[in-house]
């Protein structure tokens, strides 16, 4: 998609996996390194981030948001915290400085974007395991909305030859 408009992209990694659990799964270097490069700044919830430090800051210096009230320690010079409205966050503040901004998570704050309409795309990577417990993404708040599919294709993998992952765009018109 060709625009100078920002792109928001929700795309939940680990949602409420237990602490330093990690997945089971991978994709190759190559992919996910071509695939980071397109993300310019980050902004995740203060327990994902807790939980990102754990793993080892998997975000390099690109820029990242911690949407927190709660004072915390930044992992590097390209970590910043904000406390406030989440519109006037992605509109204002992030909006002019970053072509694609990538939303992390966690659920709760995943929910909070979706509900002021700040996502423009949902990027979805289905596994086959089942969580049992935790943080459901969509929790039953939120209108039927209905979302046009861009792509939908099976990622190769050594270790999870199932792991599918779909991409939808912008929302379809009509609701």
């Amino acid at each position: 998609m060709v625009s100078s408009r920002r792109r928001t992209t929700l795309s939940p990694g680990w949602i409420a996996l237990a602490a330093s659990t990690k997945p089971e799964f991978s994709i190759s270097e190559e992919e996910a390194a071509a695939f980071v490069k397109t993300i310019d700044c980050y902004v995740l919830g203060s327990r994902t981030y807790e939980h990102a430090l754990e793993l080892g800051w998997p975000y390099g210096d690109t820029p990242a948001v911690v949407v927190t009230d709660r004072k915390l320690p930044p992992a590097r010079n390209s970590v910043e915290f904000y406390s406030g409205d989440l519109k006037t966050l992605v509109d204002v503040k992030l909006g002019p400085r970053y072509r694609n901004i990538w939303l992390v998570g966690g659920a709760m704050l995943c929910q909070r974007f979706l509900e002021l309409g700040l996502v423009d795309e949902i990027k979805l990577t289905i596994a086959p395991v089942l969580l049992g417990e935790g943080l459901r993404l969509f929790d039953g708040s939120l209108p039927e909305e209905r979302w046009e599919p861009e792509e939908c294709r099976r990622l190769q993998e050594r270790i999870c030859r199932a792991l599918v992952l779909r991409l939808y765009g912008v929302k379809a018109s009509g609701g």
